[in-house]
């Protein structure tokens, strides 16, 4: 089972879900256009992809969510980075993911988080899949500082975290990274 939470047009997801047919696949994104855009990927191209139209993050209830219209991919839950004056401002659902677990979703094996800015925030809401053994990767976007919060919270969880390398030209303030256990 992969999550891909943020999945913004659901490239991960369907990159997922095209190269291993018989990964269950689903991908987290707030935006409701997005959301609609995986689906109809995902049917264009004979994928299973399941969309769930939410956000995760540290507490269930409605959210701001700042779609920012000039890149969909800086779109942020909560304003976490700030965003443009012209974002357009729309209550979203947010759920945890041990919400959603309890309610009978599947644990995930793999999670892609990019959440612009709200990485933590999703991690909180994920502390008794943590703390299983079922997840084993975690990859996500952080800063550099070796002892962000994020990557505190996953060593304590038992997972190594390293930073995965950036092809060239594609730099900026934050890097990739994956936890592993």
């Amino acid at each position: 089972m992969f999550w891909d939470i943020g999945s913004c047009l659901g490239l991960h997801a369907l990159t997922v879900a095209r190269l291993r047919p018989a990964a269950r696949v689903t991908a987290f994104e707030p935006n409701p256009i997005m959301a609609t855009r995986i689906e109809a990927a995902a049917r264009e191209n004979g994928l299973t992809v399941a969309v769930r139209a939410l956000a995760l993050g540290a507490k269930a209830g409605p959210a701001e969510f700042f779609v920012e219209k000039a890149n969909a991919g800086m779109s942020t839950l909560g304003g976490h980075w700030g965003h443009s004056p012209e974002a357009e401002q729309i209550l979203v659902p947010v759920m945890t993911a041990d919400g959603l677990i309890a309610q009978g979703l599947e644990e995930p094996h793999v999670i892609k988080i990019d959440t612009e800015g709200s990485e933590l925030d999703v991690l909180r809401g994920m502390a008794g899949l943590l703390a299983g053994h079922r997840l084993r990767r975690i990859v996500f976007e952080d800063g550099t500082r070796p002892d962000s919060e994020i990557k505190r919270l996953l060593s304590a969880a038992g997972f190594a975290v390293r930073q995965l390398t950036r092809p060239a030209g594609s730099e900026h303030g934050l890097e990739n990274f994956v936890a592993t256990r």
